[in-house]
């Protein structure tokens, strides 16, 4: 009988928490898709930086109250983001609905997409004429503001190569400062989602040369293909001790876009003119991507020096000066 009844507790004990957490989880199953009533129409704000907690807190004043427990659980088991917007509400929603809605975006905002390569100053444009800022300068008298350098830890001179190029969504008027933390946190965050901080922490690179050296590939490629191949160049042309000699970095020294360069643009008086200086020049000169920050992390592994575009997006490359001169008489 002893043995029976042992046996029996054992068998109570194997299958009553499997069915406990069953249970437990229809129910959440169920509150996720139970309808609240909303009452007229309401409009919800979500700031940038809101937590869920503070999302759940601005549910329940305006009369929408989805269980918090229920509401945490499902975020902590898809992860799905919570975007800043304005949402309006109205008729029946639940769980599934709104955090879809939270995911989604803004139901009336202003959408922008910062293009892989764009400069702070365009950045700063792009965002006044969407309506987001006021006016470009609003942003570019923060370019070299140092505290904020120092706030988010940058050790270049300014702000360019830190705000990471994605789509976003923003509201009407808000604080400069606000968008550079937050492109600024998109940015870690990205290199964070991509598994490449392993790939930094074991790189002889720092973040600000990785961003540097990123950015100048970022002005020179065109085909993905080729990032890391241009990035083991300019790497290599640095371990030997010889001039990146890259165009994109005269052009940052320029400060205006030409489709031409000549003998005279070669001899700007530029820390950034890498025909002149050795190394990496002070910061980056764009806003690179993922890919060239992920080019740089992982070169490709040749033997090329140089290379010359062939006028059609894509570079010839070449291994020793004279296969290069020849490059450049048929390109």
């Amino acid at each position: 009988m002893k043995i029976f009844e042992k046996t029996r507790q054992l068998a109570l004990k194997k299958y009553w928490i499997p069915a406990l957490l069953f249970i437990l989880l229809f129910a959440f199953f169920f509150e996720w898709f139970r309808p609240f009533k909303v009452e007229g129409t309401v409009y919800l704000e979500i700031k940038r930086g809101d937590t869920l907690q503070t999302v759940v807190k601005a549910l329940y004043e305006r009369g929408i109250t989805p269980s918090p427990t229920s509401f945490k659980l499902f975020y902590k088991i898809f992860g799905w983001k919570i975007n800043a917007g304005d949402y309006y509400l109205k008729g029946y929603v639940n769980i599934v609905e709104l955090a879809d809605m939270f995911r989604k975006g803004f139901k009336k905002g202003i959408r922008v997409t910062i293009p892989e390569g764009f400069q702070y100053r365009q950045i700063a444009g792009l965002l006044a004429d969407k309506g987001v800022i006021g006016s470009p300068e609003e942003m570019l008298g923060l370019y070299r503001d140092q505290a904020l350098l120092e706030e988010l830890k940058i050790s270049g001179p300014t702000l360019e190569g830190y705000c990471y190029p994605d789509t976003y969504y923003f509201t009407p008027g808000e604080d400069p400062r606000d968008i550079i933390r937050f492109l600024n946190r998109q940015l870690h965050e990205k290199i964070g989602r991509e598994e490449l901080e392993k790939a930094l922490r074991d790189s002889p690179w720092t973040l600000h040369e990785v961003l540097t050296l990123a950015s100048i590939v970022e002005g020179e490629a065109r085909l993905p293909k080729e990032r890391p191949v241009i990035a083991q160049v300019f790497a290599k042309r640095i371990r030997i001790e010889m001039p990146l000699e890259s165009c994109a970095t005269v052009l940052f020294a320029l400060g205006k876009h030409r489709e031409k360069l000549y003998f005279e643009d070669l001899e700007i008086d530029s820390p950034y003119n890498t025909y002149k200086i050795y190394g990496l020049p002070p910061g980056p000169i764009n806003s690179p991507g993922i890919d060239s920050i992920r080019a740089v992390l992982y070169p490709a592994e040749t033997d090329y020096l140089y290379f010359v575009s062939k006028n059609d997006g894509s570079h010839h490359f070449s291994r020793t000066y004279e296969e290069h001169l020849e490059a450049k008489r048929i390109y």
